[in-house]
């Protein structure tokens, strides 16, 4: 079993960061998003048979760059499973597949017969054998799965499938099933975006949604993020809005609209550099004034022009120079 308990501290923006952990073996879980101030205890399966030794990763991303969220007094706790299932399946597939195949491994190998009953997340879209039995002395056997080939336009679908029996821990493992029915999908971006700002996309589809559709946002860059990089289109919509928060380096960025096997267009956004505010000038301004900058013994770039300020001597802005941090 892993676990985690911390405390999360962050600024009156808590849907700006989220927190994740990766396992020594490449598995990544979301530990929190968006969530308040507070202490939290997260327990989670997605490691089980995995080995626990080696390097654990813990980040936040913080998708407005200002730090404003943080957790603290963290304490990871991995419990060893004596007897333990895990689940493999194939990572995806497409509609018109039919019928795959998955693997439940046991350990340690059972002196008898062991039933392992077997669960879908979706079985109107994936459905699977009720259960299958791992022989005395084997350590595994094979399970059938079967996939609906509809004529609905309903995206991709991320289907687990659990494994569970008594006196064994459970597994479950993610599939990703794909549609093999085709649309048009097309993004709208404003010409340009301040950096840090949140600005207003549009998505259009040439025929309405069959159910509720993930569909991914793509850059081309990779010093660059967006917030958020999926967005949730109803079932009945063929169009709609979001907001969308971009930070990284000035320039002129790709950002594609992405559904499995869809056409799929893409459109530019000029990344412009951000100012800090004119309160902030201001305010820059009364000190220098106040306090007789022009007696200072290093004044350098100081009453500069709009824009300039975080190159005056002493001023320390944030990465992207969005605000002023402190004077030195």
């Amino acid at each position: 079993d892993w676990s985690i308990v911390y405390t999360w501290k962050t600024d009156d923006f808590s849907e700006d960061a989220s927190f994740y952990v990766l396992s020594p073996s490449g598995t990544k879980v979301t530990i929190a998003s968006e969530e308040p101030n507070g202490t939290y205890t997260v327990t989670s399966n997605s490691f089980y048979g995995e080995p626990a030794n080696g390097k654990w990763r813990l980040w936040i991303e913080d998708s407005y760059g200002d730090g404003g969220c943080g957790a603290v007094n963290i304490t990871m706790s991995i419990v060893p499973m004596d007897s333990y299932l895990t689940v493999s399946i194939p990572e995806n597939t497409v509609e018109n597949m039919e019928s795959i195949t998955g693997t439940v491994f046991v350990k340690p190998i059972p002196e008898k017969d062991l039933i392992v009953n077997l669960f879908s997340s979706n079985p109107g879209r994936l459905s699977v054998q009720l259960e299958t039995i791992i022989e005395a002395g084997k350590d595994s056997a094979s399970f059938s799965m079967s996939i609906a080939d509809d004529q609905l336009l309903n995206g991709s679908s991320d289907i687990q499938i659990m494994a569970t029996s008594s006196d064994y821990y459970s597994s479950t493992a993610a599939i990703i099933i794909d549609d093999n029915e085709s649309a048009l999908l097309s993004i709208i971006l404003p010409d340009s975006a301040i950096n840090g700002d949140k600005i207003e996309g549009q998505l259009s589809i040439n025929r309405p949604l069959d159910s509720d559709t993930n569909i991914s946002l793509l850059l081309n860059v990779t010093d660059v993020s967006i917030h958020p990089e999926t967005i949730l289109m109803p079932a009945g919509l063929s169009e709609v809005t979001f907001d969308l928060s971009i930070l990284g380096n000035p320039q002129t960025i790709t950002i594609t609209a992405f559904v499995a096997n869809w056409t799929v267009y893409s459109d530019t956004i000029n990344i412009i550099p951000a100012m800090i505010s004119g309160a902030e000038r201001r305010a820059l301004i009364d000190l220098y004034n106040s306090t007789g900058g022009d007696n200072w013994s290093t004044n350098e770039n100081w009453l500069g022009e709009r824009g300039t300020e975080c190159s005056w001597y002493g001023v320390s802005c944030d990465t992207y120079e969005r605000y002023v941090e402190k004077i030195l």
